[in-house]
């Protein structure tokens, strides 16, 4: 049976609703013409291939036309929907899957009816994947590590309109847990000294029908040692381990120089490009990344460098990733996961897919030790089929 949700999408609501707001998305310029926009479909907010959750929200959105209303229609029957306005002429939809029903292939379509000027004007199709799994909670998401003295902040991996449809309990085996009430998918969790160890951290997830399931995220509290000068204590040469796979050692030597309270690497990913991918660099090979005392390091998206591959030179390569740096022991260590990108395409995560990693982003664990005694290293006999690289 099909179940009907209408939702009038005026410009006057949406301007009531953006009162006092300063700015939006949206060019407002005084000769915009909203009426001229012809309504559209977003593609479905869900990775390709990725099987529907039963008892759980999705959401996507529509560009709409001034004063005129749509209608949805789902051919099964869905629990709720709930509209909430982006920006001017922009609406975000999140549907709700009950697990009432009995999925089928058909379950799979929708449409979006426009009403403009008394008459049905355009009728947009959408479809999402056909495939269904139970429902699960949701993972928690944030850091593995946490420094004593510090508190970190850990969230569900949520939609945006998640809180309409679930609340969540969190537990600890150890740190103070802190959670605000009316922001249950989000908690703090403080670390002492006391705590120092591992701790397992625990998101009870009810959704609307009283479905109950558990995300669990394993993660330890560290000793602290704090930089007495800052990002320059942390310059020198490095070595260890810089992405190994299953056909590259993945050695690393990496020079750090320290510039303000920023660190710029030299030689990330240098045995990865080279002895798995079989490209050379050209041009680059550095990236700077941020030193932050509660032990965390950054790394903004930014270019890394320029390949030549089979003899053309590739896309730029960017990358993107966090960290950690500690300070106890005799010799300072990093680790930091990151990915590389380029044509659109991250190679950790290809990796990982591939079964060529064990992570879905690329590994650094590194030491100023000159022994490199903190790191476990890794030798590989065998070259990569360079046959597989995707043809370009």
């Amino acid at each position: 049976m099909k179940k009907y949700f209408k939702i009038i999408l005026s410009l006057s609501l949406v301007a009531l609703l953006f009162v006092g707001c300063e700015e939006t998305r949206l060019d407002k310029s005084n000769d915009y013409d909203f009426n001229s926009i012809e309504p559209y479909l977003q593609e479905f907010a869900l990775t390709p291939g990725a099987p529907i959750q039963m008892g759980r929200a999705y959401d996507f959105t529509i560009n709409e036309r001034e004063g005129a209303t749509y209608e949805w229609i789902f051919a099964s029957d869905f629990a709720e929907v709930n509209a909430q306005a982006l920006y001017p002429n922009k609406w975000k939809v999140s549907v709700y899957f009950t697990d009432s029903v009995t999925p089928t292939v058909s379950d799979s379509t929708f449409t979006v009816q426009e009403t403009y000027n008394g008459k049905v004007s355009n009728i947009l199709e959408g479809s999402f994947n056909s495939f269904w799994k139970p429902y699960v909670a949701r993972a928690i998401v944030g850091s593995p590590f946490i420094n004593e003295g510090f508190t970190n902040e850990y969230t569900v991996e949520a939609n945006s309109n998640d809180e309409v449809f679930s609340t969540w309990k969190w537990t600890t085996t150890a740190g103070t847990l802190t959670v605000d009430p009316e922001k249950t998918w989000l908690a703090t969790l403080s670390c002492a000294t006391a705590d120092i160890g591992p701790i397992t951290l625990k998101a009870i997830e009810t959704n609307k029908q009283g479905l109950v399931d558990t995300a669990v995220w394993e993660m330890e509290c560290l000793e602290y040692c704090a930089l007495e000068n800052g990002a320059k204590d942390l310059a020198g040469t490095w070595s260890g381990l810089d992405a190994p796979t299953l056909y590259s050692s993945g050695t690393a030597a990496i020079s750090i120089k320290a510039v303000g309270e920023q660190i710029e690497i030299d030689g990330i990913n240098a045995d990865w490009i080279l002895n798995f991918w079989g490209e050379e660099i050209v041009e680059g090979g550095t990236c700077m990344a941020t030193v932050n005392a509660d032990g965390t390091i950054e790394i903004l998206e930014q270019y890394i460098f320029t390949c030549l591959y089979d003899g053309e030179i590739q896309d730029d390569y960017t990358i993107v990733g966090a960290g950690r740096w500690n300070n106890c022991g005799e010799y300072p260590t990093i680790t930091i996961q990151y990915e590389l990108t380029n044509y659109d395409t991250g190679w950790a995560d290809w990796c990982y897919v591939r079964g060529y990693i064990a992570n879905p982003l690329f590994d650094i664990i590194i030491t100023l030790d000159p022994e490199t005694k903190k790191v476990i290293s890794t030798e590989s006999n065998t070259k990569f089929d360079l046959s597989q690289k995707p043809v370009r």
